[in-house]
């Protein structure tokens, strides 16, 4: 794979619940590939496939950067997909998600950047809605 944006997103526990706090999830302005990150976080939360981390945090996507290989569509462009596996409740490496999530991306279905640094400001981001929603991954 080439190389990754420098950062891998540890995705919590993200959104608030709706009728609480909506508008982090509506300032934030996302794309519907961003969203789809958030509909992960979320589902895990909905069906009690939180993870954990080496130091006991919820985790919910543990989103990766990767950089899209030459020769395949959208080459040098970044991917942001779930680095958390909710069936086995792990955690992939970047050459795994690759792999796993390869056709999605050439559909389209994950949000892309033209940069590493573009992909980090927006994974911060999205993060705020995860860690608002600490609370409900911790409870599972």
């Amino acid at each position: 794979m080439g190389g990754i944006p420098q950062q891998q997103n540890q995705t919590m526990a993200h959104s608030p619940p709706p009728q609480a706090a909506p508008g982090i999830r509506t300032s934030l302005g996302l794309t519907p590939q961003e969203m789809r990150i958030v509909q992960y976080h979320d589902k895990t939360i909905e069906t009690g496939t939180v993870g954990k981390d080496d130091e006991g945090r919820p985790v919910t996507v543990y989103s990766i950067g990767i950089k899209i290989p030459k020769g395949e569509p959208n080459a040098g462009k970044f991917v942001s997909v779930p680095g958390y596996n909710r069936e086995t409740r792990k955690i992939m490496n970047e050459g795994d998600a690759y792999k796993r999530y390869k056709k999605e991306i050439g559909e389209g279905s994950w949000p892309l950047y033209n940069s590493g640094s573009e992909l980090n400001e927006r994974s911060r981001a999205i993060h705020q809605i995860m860690d608002n929603d600490a609370g409900k991954a911790n409870r599972r």
